[in-house]
């Protein structure tokens, strides 16, 4: 049975105190929206405890997020929803929490490649013309305050992520790179002041997954969602 009903009866009732969280009224109308169109789109999804579901929509209001194209997920898991967040989303909290900006890249063996992990700082990163081999995968940030932070990720590394994920398919089908860079850039948020750590999940999340997107089309997808140490 469908709890669409309570769900649109909780967001009423909860809309002044997410009217308290919302940087803008008018965004926080659409994000309702989206969540409301996801929700009928998805039976499993529609079937999640309104309170879930409530507590998803705030943290999407309260961290001001912008529903673009790898930036949240919605599983519905056990009759509850869980709000995961893609690459984008992690890049717009960092920003948020003082981040200039998030750089990723994939490093392959004939790259000319220098990193200062305890500087936070990449030395060198020159391209080179075989982009066959696949070595290594980075993210850094500089934030606000001149702290620098870097991630680098060896390729034992990432094979190491993605034996122990339960969807291997899943690097398959969003690509071996695009998932490593992700990798990435979850380790990096992880390192940062101030980052609500609580929005990276300790756990590796295999699950169906509504995509909300601001284009408002609804796209179902097994996420995987890559645990921290």
């Amino acid at each position: 049975m469908s709890n669409l009903p309570a769900v649109m009866e909780s967001m009423n009732k909860a809309n002044d105190a997410l009217l308290t969280l919302a940087e803008n009224p008018k965004k926080l109308e659409q994000t309702k929206l989206l969540f409301l169109s996801a929700i009928k789109a998805n039976e499993k999804l529609a079937k999640c405890t309104p309170e879930s579901l409530i507590a998803c929509l705030r943290d999407v209001t309260q961290y001001n997020l912008d529903l673009t194209k790898n930036s949240v997920n919605l599983v519905p898991y056990g009759g509850k929803a869980t709000l995961i967040l893609g690459y984008k989303g992690y890049e717009q909290i960092a920003m948020r929490c003082g981040s200039k900006g998030i750089k990723r890249d994939v490093v392959f063996e004939d790259d000319e490649f220098e990193i200062d992990l305890a500087a936070g700082v990449i030395v060198k990163h020159k391209p080179g013309n075989d982009r066959s081999k696949f070595k290594a995968v980075y993210a850094h940030t500089s934030m606000e305050n001149g702290e620098n932070y870097a991630v680098y990720l060896s390729e034992k590394q990432i094979g190491k992520k993605r034996s122990q994920s339960q969807s291997d398919s899943y690097w398959g089908e969003k690509g071996y790179e695009g998932m490593a860079l992700k990798t990435a850039v979850i380790r990096l948020c992880k390192q940062l002041p101030n980052f609500n750590h609580d929005l990276i999940s300790g756990e590796y999340q295999d699950k169906k997954a509504v995509r909300i997107e601001d284009n408002q089309e609804i796209i179902e997808a097994e996420t995987a969602e890559l645990g921290l140490e």
